[in-house]
C-alpha cells in the first residue's frame, strides 16, 4: 500500500512541476517594443509566448528624457535604456526581458530622441 501512495505522490510532484514550467514558459517575453506616437507620447510594450502581456503608456508633456543606463551587478554591467519621467521615482526600462546589448542600443538612442524631439518641439 505504501509503494501506492508514494507512486502518486511522485506522479502529483511531477505534475506540479510541468505545471509550473509551462506557467514560467507561457509567461516569457517574446516581443518587446517601443513606439513614438507623434504629438502623444510613446508606449513601452511586451508580448507573452501565449498573447499576454502590457503595455505602458507616457505622454509627452511627462518625458524629459530617454537615456541609457547601466545596472552594476556583483560581477556585471547590464546597459539598458530607459525613459525618465517627470515626477517619476523610478525610471521606466524598455526591453526589460530581452536587455539588449549596447551596440544595439547605442544606434537606437539618437533615432529615438530625434523622433521624442520631433513630437514634443
Amino acid at each position: 500500500m505504501a509503494a501506492i501512495g508514494s507512486s502518486l505522490q511522485g506522479q502529483l510532484v511531477a505534475a506540479a512541476a510541468l505545471l509550473c514550467a509551462t506557467a514560467v514558459w507561457a509567461a516569457t517575453p517574446v516581443e518587446e517594443s517601443v513606439a513614438v506616437v507623434p504629438g502623444l507620447g510613446l508606449l513601452l510594450a511586451c508580448r507573452t509566448r501565449w498573447g499576454g502581456g502590457g503595455s505602458l503608456w507616457v505622454p509627452a508633456e511627462l518625458i524629459d528624457s530617454v537615456v541609457i543606463n547601466e545596472h552594476v551587478g556583483a560581477c556585471t554591467v547590464t546597459p539598458y535604456l530607459a525613459v525618465v519621467v517627470r515626477g517619476a521615482t523610478r525610471l521606466e526600462v524598455a526591453f526589460p526581458a530581452l536587455l539588449p546589448r549596447l551596440p544595439l542600443l547605442a544606434p537606437l538612442l539618437p533615432r529615438l530622441r530625434a523622433r521624442l524631439s520631433a513630437v514634443t518641439g
